[in-house]
């Protein structure tokens, strides 16, 4: 676990050290004794009330590096990483004391460091990234200040925990991978057995084609046996005589209508008996 130290120490012994020299009711209200009634509340842990002193400090001396260094232990103290980032680096940059400025870096080191136990839950690759700024501010505060052994321990610990992180970003990679091989080939085999089934129904169908095929040539033949038992049952027609030619038919008319006037003739004048 990361050794904070931006905590009671860090704050109390920056901030009394600049107060010491002061006394009196005018030391009471003065920046330095704004801050030292926040460390008194900061070494209380009421790390609100210490941030109200010290916001109180700062109106007074906007440029004092201590004030701006003791906002960000509290704010980071309250979990508000965002803002504690932003008042050490005001404080780095404000201060002319290398090992001032030293603990500055080293307290953004252990900011960034917060911040990447957060992520490691939800986005390992937010959390190495954050791990890896860590280890950038505790070489940047040993650069200041060699002798700052807090950076140094905190250091080794952040790049132990930067390759604790790449093994299980491998291994995630490696369960993803497995992962994604896994669903190519179930996608694989629901294409195949769709394949098979379409394959299966268009079979299906071009068989109940031919069986319906089959049924119709079957009840044609059936149809052609019948007309042809039928044709054979049924009684033979005599032939139709020859027409007639046209003289046959008047020589025909003719005579008859000679026999037809004999007739009529002897009706007409057959003679009448004796009336007795």
């Amino acid at each position: 676990m990361v050794k904070v130290r931006i905590g009671r120490r860090a704050a109390v012994a920056i901030a009394t050290a600049a107060a010491v020299s002061i006394a009196g009711a005018a030391f009471a209200e003065s920046p330095r004794g704004l801050v030292s009634k926040g460390n008194r509340q900061y070494g209380k842990k009421a790390f609100g009330e210490a941030l109200e002193y010290y916001d109180k400090a700062s109106v007074k001396s906007p440029e004092s590096p201590i004030v701006a260094f003791n906002k960000g232990a509290a704010l980071y103290q309250q979990g508000d990483l965002e803002r504690a980032r932003e008042h050490f680096k005001e404080a780095a940059a404000k201060t002319k004391s290398l090992p001032f400025e030293a603990k500055a870096w080293y307290n953004l080191g252990n900011v960034a460091f917060k911040e990447g136990e957060r992520q490691e839950d939800s986005d390992l690759r937010k959390a190495l990234a954050s791990l890896e700024e860590s280890v950038k501010h505790y070489v940047t505060a040993l650069e200041k200040d060699p002798e700052l052994e807090e950076a140094a321990e905190n250091l080794e610990t952040a790049r132990l925990k930067i390759k604790d992180l790449l093994d299980k970003i491998q291994k995630q990679q490696q369960q993803g991978g497995d992962q994604s091989r896994q669903q190519q080939q179930e996608q694989q085999e629901g294409e195949e057995q769709e394949q098979q089934q379409g394959e299966g129904e268009q079979q299906e169908g071009e068989e109940r084609q031919e069986g319906a095929q089959d049924r119709e040539e079957k009840a044609a033949e059936e149809q052609q046996k019948k007309d042809e038992q039928a044709a054979a049952e049924k009684p033979k027609e005599k032939p139709l005589e020859s027409d007639k030619t046209a003289q046959q038919i008047l020589d025909e008319e003719k005579e008859n209508r000679k026999e037809r006037q004999r007739q009529e003739s002897r009706s007409k004048y057959r003679p009448v008996g004796k009336d007795w």
